[in-house]
């Protein structure tokens, strides 16, 4: 009984907030919006709340597929918003945090304020961006050679330049609300990607 009233409670959270969606798809982003799952559900779900139809009647034998439908949805939206595919011929831009006695790090800070903060400046130029933790180097009882680790993904190394140049001094004086570290900057050009099938 426990098990099947937590599922419930899951399945209808999971209603509620597509119901929201479906109200408001402007915060959806257009990908999400134009997806076909999205445009069934709303012509399942929009009726069943908001006009008396006779699918109303269904509304117990759909009660558990709807929620899974949903979050199908859901999942499928995200998958589509993830980073554009990485290509010869872009640019990896790394920053290093090295590790050493007394070096502190705010992860928390840097994943959301710092990073996206020097992510809009950067602009359209920005493919993604990604954040490592180091854990360890070798062996866990290897004290990591860096605390931390930034890229920045760009197609254009120039305007990439410019735009951190113009915005030096934002980001320079960020650093002190989240490390004492001096981080390295390493750029590099892609040269081949090999995804495994």
């Amino acid at each position: 009984m426990v098990c099947r009233n937590g599922l419930n409670t899951i399945f209808n959270q999971v209603s509620e907030g597509l119901i929201r969606s479906l109200q408001s798809p402007r915060k959806l982003s257009p990908s999400c919006r134009n997806h076909t799952a999205f445009k069934i559900l709303k012509i399942i779900y929009l009726p069943k709340h908001f006009i008396q139809t006779p699918l109303q009647s269904t509304h117990m034998k759909l009660k558990f597929i709807l929620p899974l439908l949903s979050l199908t949805f859901f999942l499928s939206c995200k998958t589509s918003q993830l980073p554009s595919t990485l290509t010869k011929g872009m640019y990896k831009v790394t920053i290093l945090y090295p590790n050493g006695e007394g070096k502190t790090f705010d992860m928390d800070y840097y994943e959301q304020k710092h990073m996206p903060m020097v992510a809009n400046f950067i602009g359209d130029n920005l493919k993604f961006y990604e954040i490592d933790k180091v854990i360890f180097v070798r062996t866990p009882n290897d004290p990591p050679a860096h605390l931390a680790v930034g890229y920045f993904y760009v197609s254009d190394i120039a305007k990439y330049g410019q735009a951190i140049g113009a915005n030096r001094d934002a980001i320079v004086n960020d650093f002190k609300n989240y490390t004492n570290i001096q981080p390295v900057i390493q750029i590099s050009e892609i040269q081949q990607v090999v995804y495994k099938k």
